[in-house]
């Protein structure tokens, strides 16, 4: 009884670690992978408390932190980009012999990511509404009341590094397509629009002010996935993306002719935010730009993805 408790202790361990029986060891991995996620929920931790006006977390323990946070982040992100081709390899020869279907480090690093950058997006818009979060055991509630400058240093680093480990990773095994990941940056596309719409309207009532730095990172997040957007389109043409960020750019019309009359036609609000115009303006360049790369490139390089892919398949065969 205790040897098999043992076994499957081992095994789960082996499991949440990503421990293949056929792959090389991984230690780096392993490592990059449990400090991304201790980092992760730390980073997340003290941007939440530096938000809300902590004056000693916003100036002497999130710099250090953050900056923690990004070279783990990079560290991992770059191992699983190296690793990734020869992790589909055991894969594929595993399921050909005992039945093991992972190799490798675990796969939802991407995820947790993207959770973190969904956070960092949400808290522009709780600081300008003065969102106040009620705590538990009796605490004192906590109001949201400035926007740290690392926060969007973390933002920008860690969407950035979504979208060129995943481009690393198609590049390099084209044949398996992403659309999971690309759909991870459709959402935080979606989100940084519904953040920015909302600070935007704060800032027309005169009762916020909009960070200049949120624009940067909006620029950022929609470059990176109409890169990967663009890149899915042109190595795997017959994988597209079903509800494409046109939709959202649709939206950003929508919203800026909706505030103009608003403002024109109405007192409800006091003044045409600033950062408006480079809100459409971002939205429109970003989607000419990859539109008009797409068209241009497409044709002649799907031909060459084509005779790779069929390759790919016959080695992996």
């Amino acid at each position: 009884m205790f040897s098999r408790s043992v076994s499957s202790c081992l095994q789960g361990f082996r499991a949440f670690l990503g421990i293949h029986p056929r792959a090389q060891a991984n230690d780096v991995g392993s490592v990059a992978f449990l400090g991304m996620i201790v980092l992760s929920v730390l980073v997340a931790y003290f941007i939440t408390v530096a938000s809300t006006g902590n004056a000693f977390v916003a100036v002497f323990v999130l710099p250090t932190c953050a900056a923690a946070y990004v070279l783990s982040d990079i560290v991992y992100s770059t191992w699983q980009s190296v690793f990734h081709r020869h992790r589909v390899r055991i894969e594929a020869e595993s399921k050909t012999n005992d039945g093991y279907q992972k190799a490798g480090i675990w796969r939802l690093g991407e995820y947790v990511g993207a959770a973190v950058a969904t956070l960092t997006l949400l808290i522009p818009a709780l600081v300008a509404y003065r969102i106040t979060a009620p705590l538990p055991f009796g605490w004192d509630d906590i109001t949201f009341k400035l926007n740290p400058k690392e926060m969007f240093v973390v933002l920008d680093v860690t969407v950035g590094i979504l979208a060129a480990s995943s481009i690393a990773k198609l590049v390099s095994v084209p044949y398996r397509p992403r659309v999971a990941h690309n759909n991870v940056l459709l959402f935080l596309c979606v989100v940084s629009t519904i953040t920015i719409m909302a600070v935007l309207v704060q800032d027309a009532r005169g009762r916020a002010v909009f960070p200049e730095d949120l624009s940067w990172s909006y620029l950022i997040i929609l470059a990176s996935y109409a890169s990967h957007n663009v890149m899915l389109s042109i190595l795997c043409p017959n994988v597209r993306q079903k509800r494409p960020g046109h939709i959202v750019a649709f939206g950003v019309y929508l919203f800026f002719a909706a505030l103009l009359v608003v403002f024109a036609g109405t007192n409800m609000l006091v003044r045409i935010p600033s950062a408006l115009f480079a809100f459409y303006a971002i939205t429109l360049l970003v989607m000419l730009i990859s539109g008009v790369f797409r068209y241009l490139l497409e044709e002649p390089l799907v031909k060459v993805v084509f005779k790779r892919n069929e390759e790919d398949k016959n080695s992996a065969c």
